[in-house]
């Protein structure tokens, strides 16, 4: 069974693409984030116990929204909610739930056709294997990668030329002038499902907690500043405070890829909490690793909200995984679906993690020479978000390690997944390669200092 996306996917009075028609709901602003989070034990007014009880991985809660209907003419503004190495991410506010959608702009054209492919190509290989490592991990909250949905190539044709300025056709609805005036220019793009941002409530208590605490107009200020509203959390296992500050703590400017480190998740979510956010991880990237092969170069582990819309979104997509575009091969505007397994019931989250940011990674072969040259390198070259066995961390780094060979030992051991991913009676033993090259290189590392060893000319 397969569809295809509609042409009109994007346009302000589309319905979302979906195997069924879904009954038309109001347009929604995704700039806002009207969203009152309840809960049947409600935390305490302190911001470090709003964090505990928001940011904690197996938090639950009830969200109500409040969608306000935009009009279809003119077709409002896209509004930067991100930006990155390789292109900026607008949230399209014209697209109505589920799903919320985002665009990604960027060039040259070639790492974000990468980054379209291999973010398919992740969110497959989490569909597939999502039953056999919730049985094998119940108590593990699931990762989830967004799904991309169209890519339009830099360069066009005249056809789509013309299409383009009378907002018809294949670019309905993505006409440069919604672009703001200095991202007018022609680039590659392709639109993909947006992360839910954390809640307000979560928002505010990060600025209550880790902005400067002398100027309390200016956290006010911070809580009302639209750009924070696109706060998604990063989540660093791999480095304290200390590493990256004179001070026993550093003061936060914005809430865009807010950085939490260690020390900073240990007092919001406690020992428990960061262990299963490291358990997270360890399964996310036995995932990339043995069932999308891909090397998970630079890739971004965060934490969005959860949402009632993203749930209707999460029950729709797990009927569905991308077909036919989730490989580096022929340019092709849209991507079609097919049948998957049944989803995996779940109680709603506060937050999920996420994994994103695909355009620097690379496919990779399930081989021993790929193990040393292309996995390690990418896991230990990526910002610090995986525990490491480093002096003082070999618990977190012992609890990373077990989930992350128990994860592969499932994916590999899986009939069908072996089939696919299995190219000699030697892959079995490759996690264990992994994981020993990666200690033996930290070990090796462990007195090199960058500050004193590197000296500029």
């Amino acid at each position: 069974m397969s569809t295809t996306i509609p042409k009109a996917a994007i346009d302000s009075s589309a319905s979302a693409p979906s195997p069924k028609p879904q009954p038309e709901t109001p347009s929604n602003s995704l700039a806002s984030d009207d969203v009152t989070v309840t809960s049947s034990k409600p935390p305490s007014s302190s911001p470090i116990n709003q964090l505990k009880h928001l940011l904690s991985p197996l938090s639950t809660h009830t969200h109500t929204h409040t969608h306000t209907p935009s009009s279809t003419y003119p077709l409002p503004s896209l509004k930067i909610i991100g930006l990155g190495t390789a292109g900026t991410v607008f949230s399209i506010p014209s697209s109505p739930p589920p799903p919320a959608l985002a665009l990604k702009k960027g060039g040259p054209e070639s790492p974000i056709w990468t980054d379209f492919n291999l973010t398919n190509r992740a969110h497959n290989a989490f569909i597939d294997t999502r039953s056999a490592l919730k049985e094998a991990f119940p108590d593990v909250p699931a990762v989830r990668v967004p799904l991309c949905y169209e890519f339009f190539p830099e360069e066009r044709g005249e056809e789509e030329e013309e299409n383009d300025k009378g907002g018809e056709g294949q670019y309905v609805g993505l006409r440069m002038d919604r672009f703001p005036r200095t991202h007018r220019s022609q680039r590659a793009m392709f639109t993909v499902e947006r992360i839910p941002p954390v809640a307000k409530t979560a928002r505010d208590a990060l600025v209550d907690l880790y902005f400067e605490d002398e100027d309390e107009d200016g956290k006010e200020g911070a809580k009302r500043e639209e750009e924070n509203e696109d706060c998604l959390v990063r989540v660093y296992l791999g480095e304290r405070e200390e590493a990256v500050s004179n001070r026993s703590y550093r003061y936060e400017t914005t809430l865009r890829n807010f950085p939490m480190r260690l020390d900073r998740w240990e007092d919001v979510v406690g020992e428990d909490g960061v262990r299963v956010l490291a358990r997270q991880m360890a399964v996310g990237m036995a995932v990339l690793h043995w069932r999308a092969k891909v090397d998970g170069m630079d890739v971004e582990f965060v934490l969005g909200g959860g949402s009632e819309q993203q749930q209707q979104q999460q029950q729709q997509e797990q009927t569905m995984r991308v077909r036919g575009y989730d490989e580096l091969g022929t340019r092709a505007w849209r991507v079609r679906y097919e049948a998957a397994p049944a989803p995996v019931a779940a109680a709603q989250k506060a937050v999920e993690m996420w994994i994103l940011d695909f355009d620097k990674a690379s496919p990779a072969e399930l081989t021993e020479e790929d193990v040393k040259k292309r996995l390690v390198p990418a896991f230990l070259g990526n910002d610090p978000y995986y525990p490491l066995p480093k002096k003082g961390e070999e618990e977190l780094w012992g609890v990373w390690r077990e989930t992350y060979l128990r994860a592969s030992e499932v994916l590999l051991g899986e009939a069908e997944a072996r089939e696919r991913v299995v190219t000699d009676c030697k892959t079995d033993r490759l996690p264990g390669v992994f994981v020993e090259e990666v200690e033996r290189r930290v070990k090796e590392n462990e007195g090199w200092d960058a500050e004193r060893e590197i000296v500029f000319a």
